[in-house]
């Protein structure tokens, strides 16, 4: 895995609010939890 892109916005398509988020990337040969910062 190299990169990763996020959009800002919920499943919905709503743009998500400023703050700390935790994602959870799951593939076949990976599974990470990762803490990100939206800022804007």
């Amino acid at each position: 895995m190299n990169e990763v892109i996020w959009d800002g916005k919920d499943e919905a398509g709503h743009d998500m609010s400023n703050g700390i988020y935790l994602i959870r990337i799951e593939s076949k040969d990976v599974n990470v939890i990762r803490k990100v910062m939206k800022i804007r």
